[in-house]
Protein backbone atom coordinates (compact mmCIF):
# COMPACT_ATOMS: atom_id res chain seq x y z
CA UNK A 1 0.00 0.00 0.00
CA UNK A 2 1.17 3.54 -0.73
CA UNK A 3 1.78 5.84 2.24
CA UNK A 4 1.22 9.02 0.21
CA UNK A 5 -1.23 11.79 1.08
CA UNK A 6 -4.85 10.78 0.34
CA UNK A 7 -5.27 13.80 -1.96
CA UNK A 8 -3.01 15.87 -4.19
CA UNK A 9 -4.42 19.33 -4.97
CA UNK A 10 -3.82 21.67 -7.90
CA UNK A 11 -5.55 24.82 -9.18
CA UNK A 12 -6.53 25.39 -12.82
CA UNK A 13 -6.77 28.92 -14.23
CA UNK A 14 -8.81 29.75 -17.33
CA UNK A 15 -8.54 32.82 -19.59
CA UNK A 16 -11.38 33.09 -22.11
CA UNK A 17 -10.06 33.95 -25.58
CA UNK A 18 -13.55 33.98 -27.10
CA UNK A 19 -17.01 34.28 -25.51
CA UNK A 20 -17.84 31.16 -23.51
CA UNK A 21 -21.30 29.63 -23.19
CA UNK A 22 -21.85 27.09 -20.42
CA UNK A 23 -25.60 26.78 -20.70
CA UNK A 24 -28.34 25.42 -18.49
CA UNK A 25 -30.86 24.70 -21.21
CA UNK A 26 -33.75 26.95 -22.14
CA UNK A 27 -34.39 29.87 -19.80
CA UNK A 28 -37.69 31.28 -18.57
CA UNK A 29 -36.72 34.98 -18.69
CA UNK A 30 -35.86 37.37 -21.48
CA UNK A 31 -32.74 35.37 -22.43
CA UNK A 32 -33.59 32.12 -24.19
CA UNK A 33 -30.28 30.38 -23.45
CA UNK A 34 -28.75 31.78 -20.23
CA UNK A 35 -25.36 30.84 -18.86
CA UNK A 36 -24.97 28.63 -15.79
CA UNK A 37 -25.07 30.52 -12.48
CA UNK A 38 -24.63 29.62 -8.84
CA UNK A 39 -27.96 29.68 -7.02
CA UNK A 40 -26.83 31.52 -3.89
CA UNK A 41 -24.42 34.09 -5.36
CA UNK A 42 -25.74 34.56 -8.89
CA UNK A 43 -22.16 34.34 -10.20
CA UNK A 44 -21.58 32.50 -13.50
CA UNK A 45 -19.46 29.35 -13.47
CA UNK A 46 -18.13 26.61 -15.73
CA UNK A 47 -19.34 23.14 -14.62
CA UNK A 48 -16.68 20.68 -13.55
CA UNK A 49 -18.28 17.98 -15.72
CA UNK A 50 -17.54 20.08 -18.81
CA UNK A 51 -13.94 20.66 -17.73
CA UNK A 52 -13.38 16.99 -16.92
CA UNK A 53 -14.68 15.90 -20.33
CA UNK A 54 -12.31 18.27 -22.13
CA UNK A 55 -9.32 17.18 -20.01
CA UNK A 56 -10.15 13.51 -20.55
CA UNK A 57 -10.31 14.02 -24.31
CA UNK A 58 -6.95 15.81 -24.18
CA UNK A 59 -5.40 12.95 -22.19
CA UNK A 60 -6.76 10.37 -24.63
CA UNK A 61 -5.26 12.27 -27.56
CA UNK A 62 -1.88 12.25 -25.84
CA UNK A 63 -1.89 8.51 -25.17
CA UNK A 64 -0.47 6.10 -27.73
CA UNK A 65 -2.93 4.83 -30.31
CA UNK A 66 -2.58 1.24 -29.13
CA UNK A 67 -3.51 2.08 -25.51
CA UNK A 68 -5.93 -0.46 -24.10
CA UNK A 69 -9.45 0.76 -23.41
CA UNK A 70 -9.77 -1.08 -20.12
CA UNK A 71 -8.61 -0.76 -16.54
CA UNK A 72 -4.99 -1.06 -17.70
CA UNK A 73 -5.38 2.25 -19.53
CA UNK A 74 -3.87 5.16 -17.51
CA UNK A 75 -6.66 7.45 -18.75
CA UNK A 76 -9.27 5.06 -17.31
CA UNK A 77 -7.46 4.97 -13.99
CA UNK A 78 -7.24 8.77 -13.85
CA UNK A 79 -10.66 9.76 -15.25
CA UNK A 80 -12.69 6.61 -14.72
CA UNK A 81 -13.97 3.94 -17.14
CA UNK A 82 -16.28 4.59 -20.07
CA UNK A 83 -20.00 4.90 -19.37
CA UNK A 84 -20.65 1.33 -20.47
CA UNK A 85 -18.31 0.02 -17.76
CA UNK A 86 -18.89 2.62 -15.05
CA UNK A 87 -19.47 -0.12 -12.49
CA UNK A 88 -15.78 -1.05 -12.72
CA UNK A 89 -14.94 1.70 -10.24
CA UNK A 90 -14.11 5.38 -9.89
CA UNK A 91 -11.33 7.39 -11.49
CA UNK A 92 -8.60 9.13 -9.53
CA UNK A 93 -9.17 12.75 -10.64
CA UNK A 94 -11.84 14.94 -9.06
CA UNK A 95 -12.53 18.07 -11.12
CA UNK A 96 -14.47 20.89 -9.48
CA UNK A 97 -16.45 23.73 -11.04
CA UNK A 98 -14.53 26.74 -12.34
CA UNK A 99 -15.53 29.83 -10.36
CA UNK A 100 -15.44 33.40 -11.57
CA UNK A 101 -12.12 35.07 -10.72
CA UNK A 102 -12.35 38.38 -12.61
CA UNK A 103 -15.06 39.65 -14.94
CA UNK A 104 -14.13 42.07 -17.75
CA UNK A 105 -16.44 45.09 -17.51
CA UNK A 106 -16.63 48.09 -19.84
CA UNK A 107 -14.83 51.13 -18.49
CA UNK A 108 -15.03 54.73 -19.69
CA UNK A 109 -11.21 54.85 -19.43
CA UNK A 110 -8.85 52.04 -20.41
CA UNK A 111 -11.50 50.17 -22.46
CA UNK A 112 -12.34 47.64 -19.72
CA UNK A 113 -11.46 46.62 -16.16
CA UNK A 114 -11.09 43.16 -14.65
CA UNK A 115 -13.48 43.21 -11.70
CA UNK A 116 -13.59 40.98 -8.62
CA UNK A 117 -15.18 41.23 -5.17
CA UNK A 118 -14.06 40.40 -1.60
CA UNK A 119 -16.14 37.21 -1.56
CA UNK A 120 -14.56 36.00 -4.80
CA UNK A 121 -11.05 36.54 -3.41
CA UNK A 122 -12.02 34.94 -0.11
CA UNK A 123 -13.24 31.82 -1.92
CA UNK A 124 -10.05 31.68 -3.99
CA UNK A 125 -8.02 32.00 -0.78
CA UNK A 126 -9.86 29.04 0.72
CA UNK A 127 -9.32 26.81 -2.32
CA UNK A 128 -5.65 27.76 -2.65
CA UNK A 129 -5.01 26.95 1.00
CA UNK A 130 -6.71 23.58 0.58
CA UNK A 131 -4.50 22.85 -2.44
CA UNK A 132 -1.39 23.95 -0.54
CA UNK A 133 -2.39 21.55 2.23
CA UNK A 134 -2.54 18.77 -0.38
CA UNK A 135 1.08 19.11 -1.56
CA UNK A 136 0.61 21.92 -4.08
CA UNK A 137 3.51 24.35 -4.53
CA UNK A 138 1.22 27.23 -5.48
CA UNK A 139 2.14 30.48 -3.73
CA UNK A 140 0.07 31.67 -0.78
CA UNK A 141 -2.37 34.47 -1.56
CA UNK A 142 -2.21 37.95 0.04
CA UNK A 143 -4.80 39.09 2.61
CA UNK A 144 -8.12 40.19 1.11
CA UNK A 145 -8.34 44.02 0.99
CA UNK A 146 -10.94 45.62 3.24
CA UNK A 147 -13.30 48.23 1.82
CA UNK A 148 -13.76 51.43 3.83
CA UNK A 149 -17.25 52.71 4.54
CA UNK A 150 -18.70 54.63 1.61
CA UNK A 151 -16.13 53.17 -0.81
CA UNK A 152 -17.44 50.90 -3.57
CA UNK A 153 -14.23 50.30 -5.50
CA UNK A 154 -10.62 49.51 -4.52
CA UNK A 155 -7.71 49.74 -6.95
CA UNK A 156 -3.97 49.27 -7.03
CA UNK A 157 -1.67 52.30 -6.97
CA UNK A 158 -1.49 52.93 -10.74
CA UNK A 159 -4.84 52.02 -12.32
CA UNK A 160 -5.31 52.58 -16.07
CA UNK A 161 -9.09 52.78 -15.67
CA UNK A 162 -9.24 55.80 -13.35
CA UNK A 163 -11.67 58.36 -14.81
CA UNK A 164 -11.11 61.32 -12.49
CA UNK A 165 -8.52 61.84 -9.78
CA UNK A 166 -9.45 63.17 -6.33
CA UNK A 167 -9.41 66.90 -5.81
CA UNK A 168 -6.60 67.44 -3.26
CA UNK A 169 -8.46 70.47 -1.85
CA UNK A 170 -11.33 68.29 -0.65
CA UNK A 171 -11.30 67.79 3.11
CA UNK A 172 -12.65 65.11 5.42
CA UNK A 173 -11.78 61.53 6.41
CA UNK A 174 -13.86 59.94 3.66
CA UNK A 175 -12.57 62.05 0.78
CA UNK A 176 -8.98 61.58 1.96
CA UNK A 177 -9.25 57.88 1.14
CA UNK A 178 -10.72 58.46 -2.30
CA UNK A 179 -8.14 58.17 -5.07
CA UNK A 180 -10.59 59.09 -7.81
CA UNK A 181 -13.57 57.72 -9.70
CA UNK A 182 -14.09 54.81 -12.06
CA UNK A 183 -16.88 54.37 -14.60
CA UNK A 184 -17.94 50.70 -14.93
CA UNK A 185 -20.88 50.20 -17.28
CA UNK A 186 -23.39 52.83 -16.07
CA UNK A 187 -21.95 52.98 -12.55
CA UNK A 188 -19.74 55.82 -11.26
CA UNK A 189 -17.74 54.53 -8.28
CA UNK A 190 -15.45 56.27 -5.79
CA UNK A 191 -12.11 54.43 -5.86
CA UNK A 192 -9.71 53.92 -2.98
CA UNK A 193 -6.08 52.86 -3.40
CA UNK A 194 -4.97 49.89 -1.32
CA UNK A 195 -1.44 48.36 -1.42
CA UNK A 196 -2.91 44.88 -0.98
CA UNK A 197 -4.47 45.24 -4.43
CA UNK A 198 -1.02 45.48 -6.00
CA UNK A 199 -0.09 42.15 -4.40
CA UNK A 200 -3.35 40.53 -5.46
CA UNK A 201 -3.03 41.78 -9.03
CA UNK A 202 0.51 40.46 -9.26
CA UNK A 203 -0.47 37.10 -7.74
CA UNK A 204 -3.32 36.53 -10.18
CA UNK A 205 -1.31 37.77 -13.15
CA UNK A 206 1.53 35.37 -12.39
CA UNK A 207 -0.88 32.45 -12.00
CA UNK A 208 -2.75 33.12 -15.26
CA UNK A 209 0.18 34.34 -17.41
CA UNK A 210 3.33 32.80 -15.88
CA UNK A 211 5.35 33.30 -19.07
CA UNK A 212 3.81 36.47 -20.51
CA UNK A 213 5.07 39.66 -18.91
CA UNK A 214 3.10 41.90 -21.29
CA UNK A 215 -0.23 40.33 -20.35
CA UNK A 216 0.66 40.45 -16.66
CA UNK A 217 1.35 44.18 -16.84
CA UNK A 218 -1.88 44.77 -18.79
CA UNK A 219 -3.90 42.94 -16.13
CA UNK A 220 -2.25 44.62 -13.13
CA UNK A 221 -3.15 48.06 -14.47
CA UNK A 222 -6.83 47.10 -14.87
CA UNK A 223 -7.65 44.97 -11.83
CA UNK A 224 -10.23 46.52 -9.46
CA UNK A 225 -12.25 45.30 -6.49
CA UNK A 226 -15.90 46.22 -5.99
CA UNK A 227 -18.35 45.35 -3.23
CA UNK A 228 -20.12 42.00 -3.32
CA UNK A 229 -23.42 43.80 -3.98
CA UNK A 230 -21.96 45.68 -6.95
CA UNK A 231 -20.37 42.48 -8.23
CA UNK A 232 -23.68 40.64 -8.22
CA UNK A 233 -25.26 43.47 -10.20
CA UNK A 234 -22.44 43.37 -12.77
CA UNK A 235 -22.65 39.57 -13.01
CA UNK A 236 -26.33 39.93 -13.90
CA UNK A 237 -26.02 42.83 -16.35
CA UNK A 238 -22.50 42.88 -17.81
CA UNK A 239 -22.41 39.48 -19.52
CA UNK A 240 -22.53 39.32 -23.30
CA UNK A 241 -25.92 38.65 -24.89
CA UNK A 242 -26.16 37.78 -28.59
CA UNK A 243 -29.23 37.55 -30.77
CA UNK A 244 -29.17 34.75 -33.34
CA UNK A 245 -31.48 33.65 -36.11
CA UNK A 246 -31.78 30.47 -38.16
CA UNK A 247 -31.63 30.88 -41.95
CA UNK A 248 -34.01 28.85 -44.05
CA UNK A 249 -31.93 26.77 -46.45
CA UNK A 250 -34.41 27.08 -49.30
CA UNK A 251 -35.37 30.76 -49.13
CA UNK A 252 -32.13 32.15 -47.71
CA UNK A 253 -34.16 34.26 -45.29
CA UNK A 254 -34.91 34.03 -41.58
CA UNK A 255 -36.71 30.83 -40.64
CA UNK A 256 -40.23 30.97 -39.26
CA UNK A 257 -38.96 29.84 -35.85
CA UNK A 258 -37.68 33.38 -35.32
CA UNK A 259 -34.64 34.66 -33.44
CA UNK A 260 -33.33 33.70 -30.01
CA UNK A 261 -30.83 35.14 -27.53
CA UNK A 262 -27.78 33.53 -25.91
CA UNK A 263 -25.80 34.66 -22.88
CA UNK A 264 -22.02 34.27 -22.78
CA UNK A 265 -19.13 34.93 -20.47
CA UNK A 266 -17.28 37.66 -22.37
CA UNK A 267 -13.84 37.38 -23.91
CA UNK A 268 -11.11 38.04 -21.28
CA UNK A 269 -13.10 36.43 -18.44
CA UNK A 270 -10.87 34.75 -15.84
CA UNK A 271 -11.95 31.65 -13.91
CA UNK A 272 -10.29 29.14 -11.64
CA UNK A 273 -11.11 25.67 -10.37
CA UNK A 274 -9.62 23.11 -8.04
CA UNK A 275 -8.63 19.63 -9.15
CA UNK A 276 -7.78 16.76 -6.82
CA UNK A 277 -5.93 13.52 -7.45
CA UNK A 278 -6.80 10.53 -5.27
CA UNK A 279 -6.08 6.82 -5.13
CA UNK A 280 -8.27 4.89 -7.57
CA UNK A 281 -9.38 1.27 -7.74
CA UNK A 282 -10.89 -0.41 -10.77
CA UNK A 283 -12.23 -3.95 -11.10
CA UNK A 284 -10.63 -6.18 -13.69
CA UNK A 285 -12.59 -8.62 -15.79
CA UNK A 286 -11.61 -12.32 -15.69
CA UNK A 287 -10.03 -11.91 -19.15
CA UNK A 288 -7.80 -9.12 -17.86
CA UNK A 289 -6.59 -10.96 -14.77
CA UNK A 290 -2.90 -11.74 -15.07
CA UNK A 291 -2.56 -9.74 -18.27
CA UNK A 292 -0.48 -6.90 -16.79
CA UNK A 293 2.67 -6.79 -14.71
CA UNK A 294 2.56 -5.70 -11.06
CA UNK A 295 5.70 -3.61 -11.21
CA UNK A 296 4.20 -0.13 -10.85
CA UNK A 297 0.63 -0.58 -9.62
CA UNK A 298 -0.60 -2.56 -6.65
CA UNK A 299 -3.03 -5.36 -7.44
CA UNK A 300 -5.24 -7.25 -5.04
CA UNK A 301 -7.33 -10.19 -6.33
CA UNK A 302 -9.26 -8.75 -9.27
CA UNK A 303 -8.66 -5.05 -8.56
CA UNK A 304 -6.03 -2.67 -9.89
CA UNK A 305 -4.96 0.21 -7.67
CA UNK A 306 -3.42 3.43 -9.02
CA UNK A 307 -1.90 5.90 -6.53
CA UNK A 308 -2.84 9.57 -6.55
CA UNK A 309 0.56 10.66 -7.87
CA UNK A 310 0.28 8.54 -11.00
CA UNK A 311 -3.25 9.72 -11.68
CA UNK A 312 -2.07 13.33 -11.47
CA UNK A 313 0.82 12.56 -13.82
CA UNK A 314 -1.67 11.53 -16.52
CA UNK A 315 -3.06 15.07 -16.47
CA UNK A 316 0.35 16.74 -16.16
CA UNK A 317 1.60 14.78 -19.17
CA UNK A 318 -1.15 16.12 -21.42
CA UNK A 319 -1.63 19.62 -19.96
CA UNK A 320 1.62 21.37 -20.80
CA UNK A 321 0.69 24.90 -19.69
CA UNK A 322 -0.80 27.61 -21.85
CA UNK A 323 -2.89 25.04 -23.74
CA UNK A 324 -5.81 26.49 -25.69
CA UNK A 325 -8.84 24.25 -25.18
CA UNK A 326 -12.54 24.57 -25.94
CA UNK A 327 -15.24 24.48 -23.26
CA UNK A 328 -19.02 24.75 -23.33
CA UNK A 329 -21.28 24.87 -26.38
CA UNK A 330 -21.44 26.71 -29.71
CA UNK A 331 -18.10 25.42 -30.97
CA UNK A 332 -19.26 25.64 -34.59
CA UNK A 333 -19.24 29.45 -34.36
CA UNK A 334 -15.87 29.63 -32.60
CA UNK A 335 -17.00 30.08 -29.01
CA UNK A 336 -15.51 28.56 -25.88
CA UNK A 337 -11.76 28.85 -26.54
CA UNK A 338 -9.74 29.38 -23.36
CA UNK A 339 -6.11 29.22 -22.23
CA UNK A 340 -5.49 26.88 -19.31
CA UNK A 341 -2.70 26.99 -16.75
CA UNK A 342 -2.27 24.52 -13.89
CA UNK A 343 -0.47 25.33 -10.66
CA UNK A 344 2.46 23.25 -9.46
Amino acid sequence: MSNESPLLGRVLFFHALTPLHAGTGEGVGEINLPTAREVATGLPFLPGSSIKGVLRSLAEDNETSDAKKNVEDPVWRAFGPDTEQASAGRGGLVVGDAHLLALPVRSLVGMFAWVASPYMLLRLTRDVELARGAQSAIAAVPPVPKMAGGINCVTQNTPSVLWAKRNPEQKGAQTAAVQGRIFLEEMLLDAESNPRMDKWAEWIAKAVWPNDETSRKFFVERFVLVSDTTMRHLAETALEVRARVKIDGDSGTAAASGSWTEEHLPTETLLYGAIWARRSELSRTPEELGAADAEEEERSNNRIVSPAKKNLQVLQKSLKGGDVLRFGGKSSIGLGRARVEMSQ
